[in-house]
């Protein structure tokens, strides 16, 4: 897969450096020895330092310059949110501009509404103007968002890919499951340009048909998700048919263009161009 770029936006202390933090730590991506170290000099405040480049932007607990950092081929990129840094932001999206990029909104529920605070607002229409079209929400503190709120940064952003509830302050909240996901996420250019790959998913189905089916590494056909219709190739090694009689197998398939998340359980169908030769779900 080409390199990804993870672009962090958000107003200032909406927890953008805190939450990049917590997903190094959560996912055992920063050495323990430097993260202690951090956690005495700063408290309860050492995850939005832990990425900080410069001594003054620790002290004074501000981004100021916006800092790259690369973790299995994702580019992450921490940005200003005060507004007397705009030109370090802007320098960033300049960067990003013809990569595949995912951009990451913060936003503290607990600190609304979004227009009184200008920058999140000024940050996501510079970040729509070089082309951005998809977002991911991250609502960073422990403030659940009304549905007035979501409502309104729906509006904002336009489109929203995914969101998340991520208290970056609470040991109960994990970014495992948000990092899995910015590893296998697929961006318009890549969509575009077919640039991009998804690992293989393990099924168990159970196969029938009227008319007898060879499968073998390499059969294509057709899964409905969520009555959503994508294609897909079957990764198992060896063959089997597909018969009259009802089967139950595991199998493993690569998606063409999958849906953002592929959960355990997730109902499924297979078909062929005119026939249904199975159902069951991903596990």
């Amino acid at each position: 897969m080409a390199k990804q770029t993870v672009l962090f936006l958000g107003h200032v202390d909406h927890g953008k450096s805190s939450l990049f933090g917590k997903i190094l730590v959560d996912n055992n991506k920063i050495n323990l020895h430097s993260v202690d170290k951090i956690r005495k000099l700063y408290g309860n405040n050492f995850l939005s330092r832990l990425i900080d480049e410069f001594d003054e932007e620790r002290e004074k607990s501000k981004t100021m310059e916006w800092s790259t950092t690369l973790i299995d081929n994702i580019e992450f990129i921490d940005t200003p949110g005060h507004s007397c840094y705009i030109r370090s932001t802007i320098d960033a999206l300049e960067h990003i501009a013809d990569t595949s990029n995912i951009t990451i909104v913060c936003i503290n529920a607990g600190d609304f509404p979004i227009d009184e605070h200008r920058q999140t607002k000024e940050l996501v229409i510079l970040a729509r103007s070089i082309g951005i079209k998809e977002f991911i929400v991250v609502w960073t503190f422990s403030v659940k968002p009304t549905m007035v709120q979501r409502k309104y940064v729906k509006k904002l952003l336009g489109k929203i890919v995914d969101e998340y509830e991520i208290d970056v302050y609470s040991k109960n909240n994990s970014t495992i499951e948000l990092f899995n996901s910015l590893k296998t996420y697929i961006t318009p250019i890549q969509r575009l340009e077919g640039n991009y790959s998804f690992p293989d998913v393990s099924c168990e189905v159970m196969l029938m048909s009227t008319k007898k089916i060879v499968v073998s590494t390499g059969f294509k056909a057709i899964i409905y998700i969520n009555k959503q219709e994508y294609d897909f190739e079957v990764t198992s090694s060896g063959f089997f048919v597909i018969g009259n009689i009802p089967e139950r197998r595991k199998i493993k398939i690569r998606i063409k263009q999958p849906p953002q998340k592929l959960s355990g359980n997730l109902r499924i169908i297979l078909r062929t161009e005119n026939l249904t030769i199975g159902f069951g779900k991903i596990v």
